[in-house]
This record gives structure tokens, C-alpha cells and sequence, in this order.
């Protein structure tokens, strides 16, 4: 019988010391976890940020262009009057001549 108790003792300090060892595994698990989630949580409000940024940017290129457009559509049309007038003022000269 004492020697049946030596080894319940002994597979109880055995299963003690595991259960430390796993609880102390645990509780790395459970920090690690937290740290990630930290990290999910700081990568997401990146991400949205880099987002909205693009937005914007694609906002202000877009009225870039638009500006961009304007200008060469009035510059055009200033040159085409130019010309226009150009020609119908040497056409009036040459019909008085």
C-alpha cells in the first residue's frame, strides 16, 4: 500500500508540475493573442487612414483634370478665335484691294 501511495504521490507532483508548465504556456498564449490583436487593431486604423487618403487624393486629381481641361478647352478656343479672326480680317483686306 505505501508504495501504491509513493507512486499516486509521485504522479501527482508529476501532473502538478505539468499542469504549472501548461498554465504558465497559457498565459504566453494568451498575451501573445492580446499583442496581436493590438497589432490587427493598429494595422486596420492604417489602413483605413491610407484609404480616406486615397480618397482625397483621387478627389483632387480628379478636379485637377477637370481644371486642367478647362484651361487647354479655353485656350483652344482663344487660338481658334485668333485665327478666325486672322483670316477674315486679311479676307476683308484682300476684297478691298
Amino acid at each position: 500500500l505505501e508504495e501504491e501511495l509513493k507512486t499516486v504521490f509521485t504522479s501527482a507532483k508529476s501532473l502538478e508540475a505539468q499542469a504549472d508548465k501548461y498554465s504558465q504556456k497559457e498565459d504566453r498564449y494568451e498575451e501573445e493573442i492580446k499583442s496581436l490583436r493590438n497589432r490587427l487593431k493598429e494595422a486596420e486604423t492604417r489602413a483605413e487612414f491610407a484609404e480616406r487618403s486615397v480618397a482625397k487624393l483621387e478627389k483632387t486629381i480628379d478636379g485637377l483634370e477637370g481644371e486642367a481641361h478647362d484651361q487647354y478647352s479655353s485656350q483652344m478656343t482663344s487660338v481658334i478665335c485668333y485665327i478666325h479672326s486672322t483670316t477674315c480680317v486679311r479676307a476683308a483686306d484682300s476684297l478691298q484691294t
